[in-house]
């Protein structure tokens, strides 16, 4: 789960991402690319306002407008398994994704797009 802001929150399910506007009283699915899909995991960007991160089998996507919209950062069926993401405070343009076989991969982020 991430905080969006104040009392909004985005998180990962079996479900695809679901949204809370009203601290945790009540979820929405959140539609696109990702609904319906098994989120592995999510991440809120450290030093940009509105960037997120989420992965399933076969991809990891990124948000700029806190979750509303999703966009593919890597290449189809490329990492398969995500089960944590991460970017670190001194390289904001790198997203490394750990996959459940304990590999570590370095993405990089468009700065233009995100």
């Amino acid at each position: 789960m991430a905080d969006i802001d104040k009392g909004h929150l985005i998180a990962a399910t079996c479900r695809g991402l679901r949204r809370s506007e009203d601290s945790r009283a009540t979820w929405n699915p959140v539609p696109g690319v990702l609904d319906g899909n098994t989120i592995s995991a999510i991440f809120k960007h450290p030093t940009r306002s509105g960037v997120f991160f989420a992965s399933r089998y076969g991809g990891v996507f990124a948000s700029a407008d806190d979750g509303q919209t999703w966009v593919p950062v890597t290449s189809p069926d490329h990492p398969p398994a995500v089960r944590e993401l991460l970017v670190v405070p001194g390289t904001p343009d790198t997203l490394y994704a750990i996959t459940r076989f304990q590999v570590i991969l370095a993405i990089a982020l468009n700065p233009g797009l995100l």
